[in-house]
């Protein structure tokens, strides 16, 4: 079964089809939109969900700041969704459920993994923890790549979302990750469970 995923950026969309893949049914991504924000998906999400009906469709966005993901639903005003589309949400972002693998981000960032926090979904900026983390890496190349060098105006590096699009196709471990990240953990049961209706 063919499936369309969307997605805030290109970290978003590998993990995503690590997730989807990781399944273990037949569902596999296809398609992909990227909206570069999650403001484009909300703006979106009514051609999405008539888009379901034709092709299966995951959508995926940071909770960011909102309090909970509640009131991102409440406020994007999702309601019932269709029973071709799935709708998961990161707390707080993306980068949390990498750092929930904390041995394999230590050696991503070549830092010690008693410095990775032990409860990533209580952090309300998990990218700049991973940004900070990062300024205290071994590798020079890799701190110059990952963090946004000194007085400029960028949020990371120029390499930071092809390392974490590496890290999460090659090297993440979401099982032990959703150990300690309970908002990964609902979202694999939920893709698991998606894939294995549409499998059916």
């Amino acid at each position: 079964m063919d499936c369309l995923i969307v997605v805030e950026d290109e970290p978003s969309e590998a993990v995503l089809r690590h997730l989807v893949t990781s399944a273990g049914y037949k569902l596999k991504v296809t398609k992909v939109f990227r909206a570069n924000g999650f403001g484009n998906i909300k703006n979106r999400l009514p051609t999405f969900r008539n888009a379901s009906h034709v092709i299966p469709h995951i959508v995926m966005t940071d909770l960011d700041a909102y309090h909970c993901p509640i009131d991102l639903l409440k406020d994007w005003n999702v309601g019932q969704l269709p029973q071709r589309m799935l709708l998961r949400i990161a707390v707080h972002e993306l980068e949390s459920w990498l750092l929930a693998d904390r041995e394999g981000i230590a050696k991503l960032i070549k830092v010690p993994t008693t410095k990775i926090p032990i409860r990533p979904d209580d952090l309300p900026d998990p990218k700049q923890v991973l940004i900070n983390l990062a300024r205290k890496s071994r590798s020079h190349r890799f701190r110059s790549e990952f963090v946004p060098a000194n007085g400029s105006k960028a949020k990371h590096g120029p390499a930071y979302n092809q390392h974490l699009s590496d890290f999460a196709t090659q090297c993440w471990n979401s099982e032990k990750a959703a150990l300690t990240s309970p908002s990964l953990h609902r979202s694999i049961v939920r893709i698991r469970e998606f894939a294995q209706y549409l499998d059916v």
